[in-house]
């Protein structure tokens, strides 16, 4: 086929097509026929190149760029069946790419990235023109990708939706799933926190040494007459019941007046300073000091050394001060979780009356007084233990007064009533308040160590009394049960149920108080005794159960008798602390023994 000589192409004017910030670049257009130079045109046009406005780059639209390497457009020009001569024109020879004019120049673009690889040369025509253009393999490759992979991108796009959408949904239901049972694991974990507690509580007399007890004291100190005392010996054979115990209380009816005034006996007690010392080692933690013979001494300073002496030592000291302040403290302690209040009040004061006693003193037995202590003693505490001096000396049956201001206190809703002066053993019981709660109440428990002036055996014969307190949280109720005026009304007042058996003990008796049921279980009374001869200058308190008889026949006031001794002193026991209906368990190791009576 003959070579066809090129047609001079018809010169036309320059153009210049702008659409909003973008400008075509001047190009000459030349074709031979005037539809397929619209079609350049048109292609240049929605192919125009943005400029930058201040580095004078040449930026490609993003139409453009696909358009580089498109399938069509080469179909369309590079692969035509006649191929004309490009005209060797000053533009068509220039070799520096960057310098060309030509909107689809590869170096005009700028590539995303660089490649180590060979660039690629491709010969373009359009019409009679033809146009040279070097481009990088990479920066094609990333091209033809946004090109030909449109769709399975947008697929993806898709997919990452879906899949966030499926975790916002796990994490909204995590998130549901933690808010609904969140607060039953908290629930679960308090109640595990609160799981119920309980106290080994003990309880003695009155403490009561004399002159005589305080020289034996001086005597195991050292040499006598050097100022030393030593009292512990006296308890040696008591300590491990007040030590297994998590809480012990005693009544120090002497006060502890200074070791300048020395050991004194009937009718003004004094006793020196070493007593507080022994009372401590032997596991006490609670000291009641009100007493007809808490102010013996008290002209010469006595009570104020007393007080003084006590707040040194690691026990609760109560029922005499200093001040008005500690006069108005409620003297608590909290065991195990346990908050207990003890209060305490004296019928009187051996040679004073109390307008003749200096403020803040003493606390006497009187209503409005023991009331306001025990609603304030209600806020603060679990358990209110009250101990009353009160009764009438040598006397086993509780007189009239007693009688009263024990219905008083459990109208009160104290839980526990402990009796002393009477220097004998009393009944125990159990009183029902006015709103249904019980107190225990033990009218006296006798004496504790003493010595009397004309003793006689039933001065001798003292007890303990030991109980269980236990505090247990009150399961939740369902929420609309709780709701309920009933149940509502149920819980804002404290409330207590016993179950009795056919001989009268009680078994158990339960009090709620501030979101907790507190119990006082397994009550027992253990008998004691005051082993004294005088002779051998033996002294101390047992439990009858380890006393021997041995022991019991050298006793001053027994006769010489041991086991007519012991078996007095179990039988006295039974028949006066369970005269009011109510067995306790007596711990004397006599088969004879009753069931226990318990409360809350």
């Amino acid at each position: 086929m003959t070579e066809q000589q090129p047609q001079q192409p018809q010169q036309r004017t320059n153009r210049t097509a702008r659409t909003g910030g973008y400008s075509a670049e001047r190009v000459r257009i030349s074709s031979d026929s005037p539809e397929q130079d619209t079609e350049i045109r048109h292609r240049i046009k929605s192919e125009a190149v943005r400029v930058a406005p201040r580095t004078g780059h040449i930026q490609p639209s993003r139409n453009q760029k696909r358009t580089l390497i498109s399938a069509e457009y080469n179909s369309a020009d590079v692969q035509s069946s006649a191929q004309p001569t490009a005209r060797p024109t000053a533009r068509n020879s220039r070799t520096q790419p960057q310098t060309s004019a030509l909107p689809l120049t590869q170096q005009q673009i700028r590539p995303a990235r660089t490649s180590n690889r060979p660039s690629v040369t491709t010969r373009v025509s359009r019409g009679q023109d033809t146009y040279v253009r070097q481009s990088n393999p990479t920066a094609r490759r990333s091209v033809s990708r946004n090109a030909n992979t449109r769709n399975s991108r947008g697929g993806s796009g898709i997919g990452r939706i879906i899949v966030i959408v499926i975790i916002a949904a796990a994490l909204i239901a995590l998130i549901a799933f933690a808010l609904t049972h969140l607060p039953s694991c908290e629930k679960k974990e308090a109640a595990v926190e609160a799981q119920a507690t309980s106290v080994n509580f003990v309880a003695v007399g009155d403490n009561l040494p004399d002159d005589l007890l305080g020289q034996w004291a001086d005597e195991q100190a050292g040499t006598a007459g050097d100022g030393e005392y030593d009292y512990t010996g006296l308890f040696t054979h008591i300590a491990s019941y007040v030590q297994a115990a998590d809480l012990a209380y005693c009544k120090q009816e002497t006060h502890c007046g200074g070791d300048e005034n020395g050991a004194k006996g009937y009718p003004s007690f004094n006793t020196t300073d070493a007593m507080a010392d022994a009372i401590v080692s032997t596991g006490f933690d609670l000291v009641a000091s009100a007493s007809n013979h808490c102010y013996d001494w008290g002209l010469l300073g006595a009570n104020e050394h007393s007080c003084e002496l006590w707040a040194t030592k690691d026990v609760v000291f109560t029922g005499t001060y200093t001040s008005e302040e500690a006069y108005n403290t409620i003297a608590t302690t909290t065991v195990n979780d346990i908050t207990f209040s003890l209060l305490d009040y004296t019928y009187g004061v051996n040679g004073f009356t109390e307008d003749e006693l200096p403020a803040y003193t003493v606390k006497f037995i009187d209503k409005d007084l023991i009331k306001s202590d025990v609603e304030r003693a209600q806020e603060i505490s679990d358990v209110v233990m009250v101990a009353m001096h009160w009764g009438t000396e040598n006397q086993f049956e509780p007189d009239e007064t007693q009688l009263e201001y024990a219905q008083y206190l459990a109208d009160l809703g104290v839980d526990i009533i402990l009796g002393s002066h009477p220097h004998v053993i009393g009944a125990m019981t159990w009183l029902e308040g006015s709103d249904g709660n019980k107190t225990l109440c033990a009218y006296s428990l006798g004496n504790f160590l003493s010595r009397h002036e004309t003793p006689t055996r039933i001065n001798e014969l003292e007890g303990m009394l030991s109980c269980t307190f236990v505090k247990t949280p009150v399961p939740e109720e369902d929420p609309d049960a709780s709701a309920s005026p009933s149940s509502t009304e149920a819980q804002a007042s404290p409330s207590s149920s016993a179950s009795t058996t056919q001989n009268g003990s009680a078994s158990t008796v339960t009090r709620t108080h501030n979101g907790y049921t507190i119990s006082i279980e397994n009550v027992t009374w253990t008998p004691l005794v005051n082993h004294t001869n005088i002779e051998d200058s033996t002294y101390g308190v047992y439990a009858v159960k380890d006393y021997p008889e041995s022991l019991a026949a050298t006793h001053d006031y027994f006769d010489g008798d041991g086991a007519e001794a012991l078996t007095w002193l179990r039988s006295k026991t039974r028949e006066v602390v369970n005269s009011l209906g109510y067995e306790f368990t007596i711990n004397d190791t006599s088969t004879e023994t009753s069931g226990t009576a318990s409360a809350a």
